[in-house]
């Protein structure tokens, strides 16, 4: 029996830990959130789509709006 692993990656930039996650096999899963708006829709989900492990990651490209910045 194969148990279901879920990680979050802030800040993935490329996707390193992301991707790592994710290519472990289909029970593996990955919740990428770049705050960065430029790499989340750039960087990030290429790298996801040519690995093909787009169905193990969530938070693409919206994820930069799931993060707020901090006001001080």
């Amino acid at each position: 029996m194969q148990r279901s692993f879920q990680r979050v990656d802030v800040w993935p930039n490329q996707g390193d830990h992301t991707l790592l996650i994710a290519a472990c096999g289909p029970h593996r899963h990955a919740v990428a959130c770049e705050p960065n708006p430029l790499l989340a829709e750039s960087n990030l989900p290429g790298n996801v789509a040519l690995y093909g492990v787009r169905e193990q990651v969530e938070g693409l490209p919206e994820s930069h709006r799931l993060v707020r910045p901090m006001r001080g």
